[in-house]
């Protein structure tokens, strides 16, 4: 009877998992600014942005997101030769901020670079379920810098889908 009971229980816990498939979304590039005039060691970049997962999801509900990818290019080539190191992090109103990603050090020469991704991206769902959120880049400059600095990151993400 033991037996039939936990099977029963388990067989309605597979049933109320429903489906869940992988889907990629790459939204356009995302602008980060930082304003001048920056100062060497530590500066901030930032954009304000809001995912459109709708295309992405056809239908179904984010169960899961992961950033699989980050690719980071300077608007003025130049100005990543004056970046030591970079830290990206997602932050919303009421979601812990989160690092996603980073790269240090940044190789010389490069016209754009792909940050290493975290391992640990727990919740990263909940900021897709944010009116906006923002992207955080923390910048280590080698120098000073006047001007303002405009990066665009392209991202990729992985996310969970359920069809329930």
């Amino acid at each position: 009877m033991k037996n039939t009971l936990a099977a029963f229980a388990l067989l309605l816990m597979v049933a109320a998992c429903g489906k869940t498939e992988k889907a990629v979304y790459s939204p356009a590039e995302i602008v980060l600014e930082a304003e001048g005039p920056l100062f060497d060691g530590s500066n901030t970049a930032q954009a304000s942005w809001k995912a459109d997962l709708s295309e992405a999801l056809e239908g179904g509900k984010l169960a899961g997101a992961r950033l699989t990818s980050v690719t980071i290019t300077a608007e003025e080539p130049a100005d990543l030769a004056l970046i030591s190191d970079i830290t990206l992090q997602f932050a919303g109103s009421g979601v812990a901020m989160q690092k996603v990603a980073f790269l240090n050090p940044l190789p010389d020469g490069s016209s754009s670079v792909q940050l290493q991704v975290a391992d640990d991206q727990k919740g990263l769902a909940d900021f897709f379920a944010l009116s906006d959120m923002t992207l955080v880049a923390d910048l280590n400059l080698k120098g000073e810098y006047e001007g303002n600095m405009r990066l665009k990151a392209k991202l990729e993400f992985s996310l969970d889908v359920s069809s329930k």
